[in-house]
Formats: C-alpha cells, sequence, structure tokens
C-alpha cells in the first residue's frame, strides 16, 4: 500500500505536465487512463535512467487499481 501511495503521488506531480489541473478523483475514468499510458510510457527514474519492467509493472498496478475503482464509484464497471 505504501508504494502504491508514493506511485500515486509522483503520478499527481505528473498531471500539471498533461495541463490537468483536477484532482485525480475528479478526473473521469477514461481520461485517467489516458494519463497513466502517457505516464508509463514517459516516467523515468531520478536520474533519467528508464525504470525495469518490474518497477513499471508495480507502479502501473496501483494506478490500474486506482483507475478501476474510480469506475466502480462512477458506477463504469
Amino acid at each position: 500500500m505504501k508504494k502504491t501511495l508514493s506511485d500515486v503521488q509522483i503520478f499527481e506531480r505528473f498531471l500539471p505536465n498533461k495541463g490537468e489541473k483536477k484532482a485525480i478523483y475528479q478526473i473521469e475514468p477514461d481520461l485517467l487512463d489516458e494519463y497513466v499510458a502517457y505516464y508509463i510510457l514517459s516516467v523515468r527514474k531520478a536520474d533519467g535512467a528508464e525504470w525495469g519492467d518490474v518497477d513499471l509493472k508495480t507502479s502501473s498496478s496501483g494506478l490500474e487499481y486506482l483507475s478501476a475503482r474510480q469506475k466502480r464509484e462512477q458506477g463504469q464497471t
């Protein structure tokens, strides 16, 4: 859970780069999915190196969970 929260915080800092001003929970699920896709493609380590497969998988899993929860809460299963 701690890793997921950390990934969400990093993702929240990424959103303004896409011009998004809303909080994660206010973003429409389909648009949130699009942002997650852009994030996964562009994310880098602090030193500029690409993340490894395991790092990307754990990060994307946490963000996918967030997106799925958003959809459930908005009745979009």
